[in-house]
């Protein structure tokens, strides 16, 4: 091969420039490998490489106000980068520090579970943070930061788009309202005394003795009544003493004697089936509860331990339910719980021989506190008074006395079996609400992802065999009459609500996200079937479904809809949360208690406010694609590449306004939620 063509193939791929020889000779060169003037003169054809000679594609530079965010933007997340690898680095150089019950100091939540890994070896994967408050926290974090993705990517129209942003003013008003104003909810701080207290107001003995006798003849009384007294006669002598000197008797009497007054006369299936008309007794209603509130924040309670005490307590905390005060309710039960302790009922046996009526009356005291105490548990995100571990009394133990021939109640045949059912749903539905705060949401749940998917299939199987017990307890339909399907549904409401915080608590494998979304539908579908139902037995019954069944178990399937969305632009969801609205909207009535109001007015907010954001994407959508379709070539050609809408969205910055709210209300943190209502 010659120097010519050698030199020719080194360079024959590209000549950025004229030959030496023609820039020589000063004629016009046609970079071909060689030249035509050199191939005609017979020389050399070459070129001298010169690095800054070589010319690079060149690329347009547009300087705009999009570009100066985004390098804004990047240098902020550099310095989070570079704080991390800095607490990295410290964590890596400092000793191991201990953790109380070896508990680990590492964080979880389950939708975070895909977030960037650091190569530091760990054992057996760990969650990273315990959920705390029954998942009510975690989703209002996932809430918030979903919330804030998309108002980061919001474009103009949605930013300023009125509907959203009153919306945004509205839910941000209702907090705001919230913390401002005194609480008046809690039952234990209640002003007044008991010296103040009128009695000329109180019902006439007559009537009161008359809806007892309705009572008293109900054969499934004890359906509705085991809150309030194991016995009927044991009332009536209660009741008597209270007549005689209603400030002399006992205030643990007169705390039971109250509670079953406002029970009697708001208005009971009892009564209703009776045929009787309760309404002439609504004045007295009012009454009542304020005399009920003034001795239960006038109890001691540092009270010896009796059976009065505990089944007063009881009593008190199962009507502060009912009020809507979880709070107070809280303290009542755990202090009837205590009391029950020091009374040794949590190792109650059956006694071996002689007469079974105290230990009756003592083991159903005990289990009605422990229901109220495991629900309390799971919806205020606290640990039990009573655990599992440290009774050994069982209820199957009053079953079989109740069984045995004698036994007054053995007569009842058939009732007692469907109370049987009962009794065993109620307690089953109670264990499995402690187990899932103590094993998913405590500070101490269980951290290793394997054994915590574990549990949660294992709880899951255990929600659905109670859902098939549900069911069993209530097929016949003429068990309960009319409130047969309607106290099935109650059950319903409950466990698919369990079932949304159980997926929701578990590891991101198998798709349990959308498991958990799936519950959440289910138990707005069955909600709004029950809520009817609720509505045509009366205002007394509507209370009870709402503090019971949908407020004493978190009911965080509205959260878990309300994310998707705004996520999803879900209009399917989208109309669950407005018929979910629609059904609590007798709740916005000033007569109505304050914290089931404040209930209302959350509820309502984050519909609004999810409707009014979906309208404005789907809107914005809309204008994106029909601009699109119009053929605006003159402004796509001065873009390199058309961005796609989603592309467009992340160059949009967040309204200044809405971040600062954001960052101070949306994260409801601890009590926010909770004290809606002291929900």
């Amino acid at each position: 091969m010659t120097d010519s063509e050698d030199g020719t193939n080194a360079f024959s791929k590209s000549l950025p420039r004229a030959c030496d020889n023609c820039r020589v000779r000063k004629v016009r060169c046609d970079k071909t490998a060689p030249c035509s003037n050199c191939r005609t003169a017979g020389v050399t054809c070459k070129i001298t490489s010169r690095q800054n000679d070589i010319t690079k594609p060149r690329s347009r530079v547009l300087i705009s106000n999009q570009y100066e965010q985004k390098i804004d933007r990047l240098e902020q997340r550099l310095e989070g980068i570079e704080k991390l690898l800095q607490t990295l680095v410290s964590t890596a150089k400092s000793p191991p520090q201990y953790t109380p019950s070896g508990q680990s100091s590492t964080t979880f939540t389950p939708a975070a579970c895909t977030s960037t890994s650091v190569p530091i070896p760990v054992p057996t994967p760990q969650v990273e943070q315990f959920e705390g408050e029954s998942s009510l926290v975690a989703h209002s974090r996932q809430a918030h930061e979903a919330l804030q993705r998309l108002l980061e990517a919001a474009p103009t129209t949605i930013r300023n788009d009125p509907n959203t942003v009153n919306a945004l003013a509205g839910l941000r008003n209702v907090l705001e309202k919230h913390r401002s104003e005194p609480r008046s909810l809690n039952l234990l701080a209640r002003a007044g005394s008991l010296d103040e207290l009128q009695y000329s107001d109180l019902p006439p003995q007559e009537e009161v003795m008359k809806l007892l006798a309705c009572v008293e003849a109900d054969e499934l009384s004890d359906m509705f009544t085991w809150w309030l007294f194991d016995d009927i006669r044991d009332f009536y002598e209660m009741y008597d003493e209270f007549c005689q000197s209603p400030s002399g008797c006992p205030l643990a009497i007169q705390v039971i004697v109250y509670c079953a007054l406002c029970w009697l006369m708001a208005g009971n299936p009892i009564t209703q089936r009776a045929g009787l008309d309760t309404s002439k007794y609504s004045g007295y209603t009012p009454v009542l509860e304020r005399h009920l509130e003034v001795c239960i924040s006038s109890y001691n309670l540092f009270v010896e331990p009796t059976d009065l005490n505990i089944a007063a307590l009881s009593t008190a905390g199962t009507y502060a339910i009912y009020a809507a005060d979880v709070n107070a309710a809280w303290i009542l039960t755990s202090t009837a719980a205590r009391l029950c302790q020091s009374m040794g009922y949590h190792r109650l046996m059956p006694p071996k021989s002689g007469g079974t009526e105290v230990y009756e009356k003592r083991v159903i005291l005990f289990w009605g506190v422990y229901f109220v105490d495991k629900s309390l548990s799971l919806r205020l995100g606290r640990a039990s008074s009573l655990q599992d571990y440290d009774f050994s009394t069982s209820w199957r133990d009053i079953v079989k006395i109740w069984q045995s021939p004698g036994n007054a109640k053995a007569k009842a045949g058939h009732r007692l079996a469907k109370m049987t059912e009962w009794l065993e749903l109620s307690l089953e539905m109670a264990t499995i609400q402690g187990i899932i705060y103590d094993k998913l949401y405590s500070p101490g749940s269980i951290k290793n992802l394997s054994e915590r998917q574990k549990l949660g299939q294992e709880l899951v199987v255990k929600i659905h065999e109670i859902l098939v017990l549900n069911m069993k307890c209530f097929t016949e339909s003429g068990w309960l009459y009319e409130y047969t399907d309607y106290y099935k549904e109650c059950g319903d409401v409950i466990l698919y609500s369990l079932l949304t915080l159980v997926y929701r608590a578990m590891p991101e494998i198998s798709n349990t996200q959308q498991w958990s979304l799936q519950a959440a539908r289910s138990t707005m579908q069955v909600h709004h079937s029950c809520a009817r139902k609720a509505e045509a037995m009366g205002s007394g019954i509507k209370v009870e479904y709402l503090t019971w069944s949908v407020m004493l178990c978190p009911f965080t399937p509205f959260i878990v809809l309300f994310r998707n969305v705004v996520t999803e632009l879900n209009l399917d969801d989208l109309k669950l949360l407005e018929d979910f609205v629609a059904s609590i909207e007798w709740l916005n009535d000033s007569n109505q208690r304050e914290s089931l109001q404040r209930f209302h007015q959350l509820c309502h907010a984050f519909y609004n406010l999810a409707k009014h954001f979906v309208a404005a994407r789907l809107r914005a959508d809309y204008e994106h694609q029909a601009m699109t379709s119009a053929g605006q070539t003159l402004v796509m050609s001065t873009m390199q590449q058309p961005p796609t809408f989603e592309e467009s969205l992340e160059d949009m910055t967040i309204p200044e306004d809405f971040q600062t709210w954001m960052d101070t209300h949306m994260d409801f943190m601890n009590n926010d939620w909770l004290a809606f209502g002291t929900l």
